[in-house]
Order: C-alpha cells, then structure tokens, then sequence
C-alpha cells in the first residue's frame, strides 16, 4: 500500500485528496449521545434522546447532522427498553474502516 499524500489545493478554497486519503474520511463516523431515561409521577417511561452524527463530505470537511433515534447503530445504544429503570449518559462514539475495509468501533460513555 502507498503512503498517503498531503491533500493539495486546487484552488484557494478547495483541498483535493488522494483517493487513498478520501477513503478514509468517507470510513469515519462520530456519534454523539446523550441519553435519559425514567418513570414519570403517572406511571409513564420517558425517554429523551438527542443524537447527532459527523462525518466528512467528499471536500474532506467534516459536519454534523442531527438524526433520529432509529439512526443510532446498536453498538452505540446498547441500553434496554424492556424496563422503564431510570438511565442518564452522555457518549460519542467513533465507527472507522481500516485500509483493508475492516469496521472498527469505540464508544466512551462519560
């Protein structure tokens, strides 16, 4: 495999990556979550969730999103709905592909 180059720029505005270097970006996703979960004075589950994705463009910038619950992949949200228990985290999380096109993840909760 070739090392990477720099990106260089095609214009003043517009950084041009090699498509080694653009494989990556476009294999990188961060997750942010914040999480709360509890029973209400009437017997009630409440859930608040607030979950935004970033990922790079194919001009290399990186952006957030926000996104839905129903957005958030499994190894992120790995809490129960089975019972209404009270629940509070924060967390982001990081989904890679390597250069052979292996997924990796990491999450930190904090």
């Amino acid at each position: 495999m070739s090392t990477p180059r720099p990106p260089r720029r095609q214009s003043d505005a517009t950084l041009v990556y090699d498509s080694t270097i653009e494989s990556y970006l476009s294999g990188i996703k961060v997750y942010d979550l914040t999480y709360s979960r509890h029973r209400n004075h009437d017997g009630d589950c409440n859930v608040n969730v607030r979950f935004s994705i970033g990922s790079y463009d194919a001009s290399g910038a990186f952006d957030w999103r926000r996104a839905k619950v129903q957005d958030v992949p499994g190894w992120v949200f790995n809490t129960s709905y089975a019972q209404c228990s009270d629940a509070r985290f924060r967390g982001v999380g990081l989904e890679w592909r390597d250069y052979e096109g292996t997924k990796g993840t990491e999450m930190v909760e904090y």
